[in-house]
């Protein structure tokens, strides 16, 4: 497949009534603006792998896929632990994404876009008034703090406005000349910092089906999708300049911490809902009919780089 155009993702101040399920928005912190509205991820599902402390949620980004029906609405959730110590174990990574989608015809928001982008305050409550809202408090229980089924929560909103950036052939030169005098380790660190030096205020580099900027070592085997058995492919890579807009330093224990992070999703962004799998009477895997046991939300896959 081809990959997608470079775009830089940066945090500016957002309106939060702008930040709703049905604008289909790119966000910092605060609550998900889920996508799918009903058979959100489970509290065992956002739980830190490391402490099973619930994550807080951390970013969001809207990326539909024209080429494929099902996927006319397309978002991916960033999840993580806010506690310092759990950023320093090797054998754990405390992040989690989730992939949603929606074909255009769908039982939760209107088949045309909305007609304003950025309605007013008086607007948005008019529709909450007349129950009208596309939102997931009306199909599940809803934390009011940080809109998941787990209380937790960053309150800090912040919206990512999605800027386009191409890298030239001067660009790519430039860095091909660094990679003749220093070792691999240091060329992907020099890589790294060049690829900030245009943009430093970065928080994220969007390009599905491209090649991610490597922090450090040597670039990890990613595993197929679990479900369909396609290819995992770079969807978008977060800079650590995103810890800045999250405001979870504290006085008394070590901060979250990571040099880059690099979501892979599968490459054929395989059909939801789907129906869970579950043991039968004779230890074989089988499907459920139950409408509950439907997900909506599937993990896809984190790496966590340091600096090196």
């Amino acid at each position: 497949m081809m990959p997608s155009k470079l775009a830089l993702g940066f945090a500016a101040s957002g309106t939060p009534w702008h930040l709703i399920s049905h604008l289909f928005p790119d966000k910092i912190g605060g609550r998900p603006a889920w996508l799918a509205l009903s058979h959100l991820p489970s509290p065992s599902e956002l739980a830190c792998p490391v402490c099973l402390n619930p994550m807080c949620f951390v970013l969001q980004l809207y990326s539909p896929l024209s080429e494929k029906s099902d996927c006319f609405h397309r978002m991916l959730f960033l999840f993580m632990c806010r506690k310092g110590g759990c950023h320093h174990e090797v054998d754990q990574t405390p992040f989690y994404v989730f992939r949603s989608q929606l074909p255009r015809e769908n039982c939760y928001y209107s088949f045309e876009p909305p007609e304003n982008e950025y309605p007013s305050w008086e607007t948005v409550k008019s529709l909450l008034e007349s129950n009208s809202l596309p939102c997931a408090a009306k199909y599940c229980s809803l934390c009011p703090v940080c809109g998941c089924k787990a209380e937790k929560g960053v309150r800090s909103v912040r919206i990512l406005s999605i800027v386009q950036k191409f890298i030239s052939d001067d660009e790519t030169k430039a860095l091909e000349s660094i990679a003749k005098k220093e070792t691999k380790e240091e060329v992907r660190f020099r890589k790294f910092k060049e690829s900030m030096k245009s943009a430093p205020d970065q928080v994220v580099r969007f390009q599905r089906g491209g090649k991610p900027i490597w922090l450090s070592d040597s670039p990890p085997v990613v595993k197929n999708c679990e479900v369909c058995g396609a290819e995992r492919i770079f969807e978008f890579q977060v800079t650590p300049q995103l810890l800045c807009h999250l405001h979870l330093d504290r006085v008394d224990e070590p901060s979250p911490d990571f040099g880059s992070l690099y979501i892979f999703t599968c490459s054929n962004s395989c059909a939801l809902p789907r129906k869970k799998e579950r043991m039968g009477n004779a230890g074989e895997s089988c499907t459920s009919d139950l409408d509950g046991d439907l997900i909506e939300y599937q993990r896809e896959v984190v790496i966590r780089q340091g600096v090196p």
